[in-house]
């Protein structure tokens, strides 16, 4: 793989890709989640202690765990793509596509703190919906050659939605882990 760290172009993701995907990754869901509906306990909950930060240490260690699962996965499906296309560009296109259902799909993990059913929040389903149709449209049509990418075929969307079995098992641990080690 040295064809990867050869020069400055042979990026594993794209600037303008890391543009799109923070866009539609953040922009419509983020909206959508402040439409959640509240939590049953929420008034059962006591306040946050005041010497208490916005990133106490359950956040932080879902941040970390997080990061690196989705690093750690990524990075396996863009070099499994590299390795079986033997197309840079391909093997760009699958990390991204990877990266941004990844994070799609992420949204309702984080529900899953509070116990919020995934169909709770019909906003927050159609937001998904809408980015996923944009990067669809991203992939499929001439706006594919302004970002670097390429359609992906059957076989790709396979690596794709392998890499999900790894992501997402690491994903259900770190809540689980998470809800156990910083138990209210």
């Amino acid at each position: 793989f040295p064809e990867v760290f050869a020069s400055e172009s042979a990026l594993v993701i794209t600037p303008v890709a890391l543009l799109w995907l923070n866009l539609v990754t953040d922009g419509f869901p983020a909206l959508a989640l402040g439409a959640d509906p509240k939590s049953d306990d929420v008034m059962h909950r006591p306040p946050r202690p005041r010497d208490e930060g916005v990133l106490d240490r359950r956040t932080v260690a879902s941040i970390l765990g997080i990061g690196v699962a989705l690093t750690a996965t990524g990075l396996g499906v863009f070099f499994y793509a590299l390795s079986r296309s033997g197309d840079l560009v391909v093997a760009q296109t699958v990390l991204f596509t990877f990266l941004v259902t990844a994070e799609l799909v992420r949204t309702q993990s984080v529900r899953l703190r509070y116990r919020l059913s995934p169909l709770s929040n019909p906003w927050l389903l159609g937001a998904v919906g809408l980015s996923l149709a944009l990067h669809l449209v991203l992939l499929y049509t001439p706006v594919a050659d302004l970002f670097g990418v390429v359609p992906l075929g059957l076989t790709e969307w396979g690596w794709v939605a392998g890499a999900f079995v790894p992501f997402l098992v690491a994903n259900l641990c770190l809540v689980w882990l998470n809800d156990r080690l910083f138990a209210p």
